[in-house]
């Protein structure tokens, strides 16, 4: 993908982080505080909307990521792009972890590389 259409697909994915969770009841994992998905996404409203780009080598590395978050408890979210400009319809693009401290996040995607 080009520069463009991978910030395009990231906003996709911002968005649908702090939304997607909100459609979820109760608390987001019983091992992280009890925290309810408004309570993480007003956390992360509060303090700044944190957002870090990593990349991953393979499709397959990002769903290894994305089960190892979910697994964990913390919100996940894949993309799945239209398929109207660069890519094919259906295919996964990008994927959210979080929101969620970065505590949390950094056994997981700490060793990712930045984008």
């Amino acid at each position: 993908m080009q520069k463009g259409k991978i910030a395009a697909q990231v906003g996709h994915a911002c968005v649908m982080a702090a939304t997607h969770p909100m459609l979820r009841p109760g608390p987001v994992s019983e091992a992280q505080d009890m925290e309810t998905p408004a309570e993480l996404v007003g956390n992360w409203l509060h303090q700044g909307q944190m957002k870090i780009v990593l990349k991953v080598q393979s499709l397959a590395q990002l769903r290894e990521v994305l089960d190892q978050a979910h697994a964990a408890g913390l919100p996940t979210y894949e993309v799945h792009d239209a398929g109207h400009t660069q890519v094919e319809p259906g295919s996964v693009t990008v994927g959210a972890i979080g929101p969620a401290p970065v505590e949390w996040l950094d056994p997981i995607t700490g060793p990712l590389k930045l984008m």
